[in-house]
């Protein structure tokens, strides 16, 4: 189809040129001021960051972050969706994720918020002066264990944790299961059971004496949180405004024993 006809002097649209013009047009022009409403006169960030983040981001990074963006770019409106799934951030059209390192496609662009981060088995005082305490990971079969539930794949966690240096999983079993760590850390805590979970998740718990951590020369650290993003989505300003305050107050690199595989 020839939408244009040129000559070394000029160019003209064709009927069929000027049809499309028509049609597009208002689609193409709205296109274009959104792109640039992305970025005020001032080249200050506006318009609106959607993350797509866990929980546990927020009690371990997010907060801190997105205090110093919203200060310093108050013409950015930002939609924080907690969700423990893992979800495809660009079909569901979020700017950007937090998830562990494992948990993010290799075709992203990442950047570090938070530091190792370690899992831990706990459980309360009086779980544990009845049932005693786990000496090896092979032990844990013998105990109530609060299990937890991928809610992207519904699989049930085998607890992975270290021996000899080695890593091992045990498939471990009691009266309750949840996609929530929450829950979880409740349950231990009301002595239904042991369980896995992140050390930022029970703090409180651990400080006050209402948990206690066991195997503990068995539990892993694993990378921590990053955001990742589809690369060239890197270039936006919100986005890369974003990076630059994730880089300022996030938490800096650090060692790791071993990567989980969890969510």
């Amino acid at each position: 189809m020839v939408l244009l006809l040129r000559t070394t002097r000029s160019v003209n649209l064709t009927e069929a040129g000027a049809r499309l013009v028509a049609e597009a047009g208002p689609a193409v022009a709205a296109a274009t001021a959104a792109l640039a409403s992305t970025v005020d006169r001032s080249g200050e960030p506006t318009g609106v960051l959607r993350l797509n983040v866990p929980r546990l981001a927020w009690r371990v990074a997010l907060r801190p972050v997105l205090r110093e963006y919203v200060r310093r770019h108050p013409g950015v409106r930002v939609e924080v969706h907690v969700d423990d799934r893992n979800v495809d951030i660009v079909a569901c059209g979020y700017d950007a994720g937090i998830r562990l390192r494992e948990s993010v496609e290799k075709d992203m662009a990442t950047v570090r918020i938070s530091g190792p981060i370690r899992f831990v088995v706990v459980g309360s005082p009086t779980y544990l002066a009845e049932h005693g305490q786990p000496e090896r990971p092979g032990d844990l079969v013998h105990h109530a264990c609060i299990r937890w539930q991928s809610p992207t794949t519904g699989e049930v966690y085998r607890w992975e944790l270290e021996e000899r240096g080695r890593d091992v999983e045990v498939a471990v079993d009691g009266p309750v299961t949840s996609t929530d760590a929450e829950v979880i850390a409740a349950c231990a805590g009301d002595g239904l059971g042991l369980a896995y979970v992140a050390a930022h998740e029970v703090a409180r718990e651990l400080a006050a004496g209402q948990l206690v951590t066991v195997l503990e020369a068995h539990c892993p650290e694993v990378p921590g949180l990053f955001l990742y993003f589809p690369r060239e989505a890197g270039r936006v300003p919100k986005l890369a405004a974003l990076v630059s305050c994730i880089r300022e107050v996030g938490a800096p690199e650090g060692p790791t024993r071993r990567s989980a595989r969890r969510r």
